[in-house]
């Protein structure tokens, strides 16, 4: 059962739900085709009867948001659309007197080119949001640099740079770039964004590690466990592959190229991989998440060393016997000033004016009131905003 714990860990990595990769498909608009004025072609082609003309004008009756679209992307579209209206023209035409078995075939071949119309003005609809937000992403510098280099300029030649020919088939939409090359829209599509959504969440579960830590709270296997299983739910491949190439988590090591780390996931798996061998998606997952769980844990323990130098300074030191601190405060032991001379602390005399006490003229380098030891310092020590070393 979860914990509440793995609980908040879960929420911390779903809440950010890795607008992972965040890639193209921006359903922003709704489109109402209107073929106006398409009932004049049915007239010039064919003297059809006039419920013939209103059944025809309804299934033509559509006309493209043009200023949802690109300008490049216009002209090609509008000629695509005469296209159908004329074949729709001639169907239309050649159901005048035809069997019923006949006009059933041609019904199913309108509806399939008002689908093609409806189809074609959508994708291209979708498309110019898609290019705002790219190039958006790109004068943020969000896009990852795990993207593939080629595919990148091609991706800007379509939505920076708008140097492409549209070409459209059966409503489907492609784009020929300058050097021949033509993605489709699936492709035309498809980026990634830098990981910064598991960038966060990750963060935020290493705060939650040292905090406690430090509040002096063990981490328990079902924490690991949990935190292990989170974060495999919600770092997918591209996710994976940002935190690496962008460094979105500093200098920790992503990579599984070691040793130890192929035998976690061998022992998690029963595998038998060795370094070097490639490793299906689940596993590499697993390896990163692992990775990061290790991290986790350093962070944890961090945390508890602070809390125990907090609870007994004693123990560990930071600030150097050479006299930065020129006057301490002693539990029993009255007030010690800092002797240049001997590089020790010893006691001073009190200032007839006031302020930090003056130095006792009669101290000899070997006097046993001299201190330089840490310890014996940090224990004798009041106040102190950071213990000896």
């Amino acid at each position: 059962m979860a914990t509440k714990k793995s609980q908040s860990i879960n929420a911390a990595l779903i809440k950010g739900a890795y607008t992972s990769a965040r890639s193209g498909g921006y359903q922003k608009s709704t489109f109402n085709l209107d073929f106006s004025g398409a009932a004049k072609i049915l007239q010039q082609k064919a003297a059809a009867n006039q419920k013939l003309q209103e059944k025809a004008e309804e299934m033509l009756n559509f006309q493209p948001a043009l200023g949802k679209i690109s300008e490049n992307d216009q002209g090609p579209l509008l000629d695509y659309f005469s296209g159908v209206k004329n074949q729709m023209a001639d169907i239309h035409t050649e159901m005048q007197g035809a069997d019923q078995e006949t006009r059933i075939r041609l019904q199913g071949e309108l509806a399939r080119l008002k689908q093609t119309a409806i189809t074609a003005n959508s994708e291209l609809t979708n498309r110019s949001q898609i290019s705002e937000d790219y190039a958006e992403a790109v004068n943020k510098k969000e896009l990852t640099a795990a993207m593939d280099p080629v595919r990148r300029a091609q991706l800007d030649k379509i939505h920076v740079e708008k140097d492409y020919e549209l070409i459209l088939q059966n409503g489907k939409t492609a784009y020929k770039l300058p050097d021949g090359s033509i993605l489709t829209n699936k492709e035309a599509n498809d980026f990634k964004l830098k990981a910064y959504d598991q960038q966060k969440a990750i963060t935020t579960l290493s705060d939650n590690f040292f905090k406690d830590g430090f509040q002096n709270k063990p981490l328990g296997p079902d924490t690991l466990d949990a935190t292990t299983q989170s974060l495999m739910k919600n770092l997918d491949k591209d996710a994976i592959e940002s935190l690496k190439t962008d460094k979105l988590l500093g200098d920790q090591d992503l990579i599984i190229d070691q040793k130890e780390e192929y035998d976690a996931i061998n022992k998690k798996y029963n595998t038998n991989y060795k370094v070097g061998d490639e490793l299906l998606e689940e596993h590499e997952r697993y390896g990163v998440a692992n990775n990061i769980v290790g991290h986790l844990k350093n962070v944890h323990k961090k945390g508890m060393s602070d809390y125990q130098a907090k609870q007994n300074p004693i123990t560990t030191g930071s600030m150097p016997i050479d006299g930065t601190l020129p006057y301490i405060d002693t539990r029993n032991a009255g007030a010690l000033i800092w002797y240049e001379e001997f590089g020790a602390y010893g006691p001073g005399i009190k200032n007839p004016t006031g302020g930090m006490p003056m130095k006792d003229k009669s101290l000899k380098k070997d006097d046993k009131l001299l201190v330089k030891d840490a310890q014996a310092l940090n224990s004798m020590a009041v106040g102190l905003s950071a213990p000896f070393k």
